[in-house]
């Protein structure tokens, strides 16, 4: 089964390679995988020093955009999702680590279902399960190709949280551990990335709860609930 990392980032090269080599060392098979990254158009030399970086990594696409801002993150994530080719698509932040050793194969389990996995994150030194939530959501790609995207929102995991929760289709999967280094979890990583993630993020949520959005989440979640039952 091949699975689809869909990872926006930008001005983060040496944090970007640091999680993608732990994407690749922890993959039981680099032919399981296919990596998605997206780049605004006026980060060139991230752009460049990437280029060179995946030459022997064919598994790697760049996708270059016009700059959407982390308002906007879904626009990067939709275009992705909607030429990539893996089973399941995995949702990353370039300040993530992957903890466990083979989740390409962990997800072999769910080859023929269409679930929603829900992998556990590291924050510190603890495992974090809070209950209902969606860090790091792994998609069918049937999803995009049902709604024809990943998320109107830019708050894409809590789409997709409060989607698969309605629907009662997301699993929890303690066997893929994730580390997130962001800032106000470890206290690492501070940037002009991270203080504009967190400028944002009052428009995200703001914008999250209007009644157009949440007339867009139940048609995401009619069209999957139908799909679903046409399998029965």
């Amino acid at each position: 089964m091949k699975l689809t990392i869909i990872y926006p980032t930008r001005k983060r090269y040496d944090l970007f390679v640091k999680s993608t080599e732990s994407l690749i060392e922890k993959c039981s098979d680099v032919n399981n995988l296919e990596i998605l990254v997206t780049m605004d158009n006026d980060d060139t030399e991230t752009i460049s020093k990437t280029e060179e970086y995946i030459l022997d990594k064919p598994f790697i696409k760049i996708m270059v955009s016009d700059r959407y801002y982390y308002k906007n993150l879904n626009l990067y994530v939709n275009a992705a999702s909607s030429v990539a080719t893996g089973d399941y698509l995995l949702l990353w932040n370039d300040d993530c680590i992957m903890e466990s050793s083979n989740y390409d194969l962990t997800m072999d389990k769910y080859k023929d279902k269409f679930v929603v996995v829900n992998p556990l994150v590291i924050n510190h030194t603890e495992y974090c399960r809070q209950a209902n939530r969606m860090l790091f959501p792994i998609i069918p790609k049937e999803w995009v190709n049902i709604t024809g995207r990943w998320s109107n929102s830019g708050a894409c995991d809590s789409w997709i949280e409060l989607i698969s929760n309605e629907l009662q289709i997301s699993l929890y999967e303690d066997d893929i551990k994730i580390f997130h280094d962001r800032f106000n979890l470890t206290g690492n990583n501070l940037d002009e990335i991270y203080t504009e993630s967190v400028d944002d993020k009052n428009y995200i949520f703001h914008n999250f709860f209007t009644t157009d959005q949440r007339n867009e989440r139940n048609r995401d979640a009619y069209l999957i609930r139908e799909y679903l039952t046409s399998l029965k």
